[in-house]
């Protein structure tokens, strides 16, 4: 019987971002629409233009990954052949460097991105909604590797 991790390996990529959104409250919605309980809203609470590059870099890795990789029934997980697994393994440093580089910007603006929300979300601003540590949030990470 042939082993298949003789021929490569599994790989599991694992992306987490900070969303910049947040539910309104109930209750904020009650003193704004008669008819709340038919509502639902969400608020965001940057600019998004200001999160899509780092969403670009982790979509152009998974993308990548996809591409010369074969799935694997584990959800999360692809199988990369043996002949790829260094040439996987440096194009997703390359990937985790853009994100970190991606997210470093981000969090250079933070602040400005918070004021600006100040102002555009008047009574709907809520310093609770934004992490003191926001860059904790992100994280591109390759997991497994059998």
């Amino acid at each position: 019987m042939e082993n298949i991790f003789e021929k490569g390996c599994l790989v599991q990529l694992s992306i987490s971002k900070w969303g910049g959104v947040k539910k309104i409250d109930d209750s904020k919605l009650a003193k704004m629409v008669e008819a709340h309980e038919w509502l639902t809203a969400t608020k965001k609470l940057v600019d998004p233009e200001s999160l899509k590059p780092i969403c670009k870099v982790g979509n152009a890795a998974r993308s990548y990954l996809a591409g010369v990789s074969l799935p694997f029934p584990i959800q999360g997980m692809v199988f990369a052949p043996k002949e790829m697994i260094s040439k996987v393994d440096k194009r997703l440093e390359e990937f985790r460097a853009e994100f970190n580089e991606a997210v470093n910007a981000f969090t250079r603006d933070y602040p400005r991105l918070r004021e600006t929300a100040m102002v555009y979300l008047g009574d709907l601003f809520n310093e609770v909604d934004y992490p003191v540590q926001v860059e904790q949030r992100f994280s591109l990470i390759t997991l497994a590797r059998i």
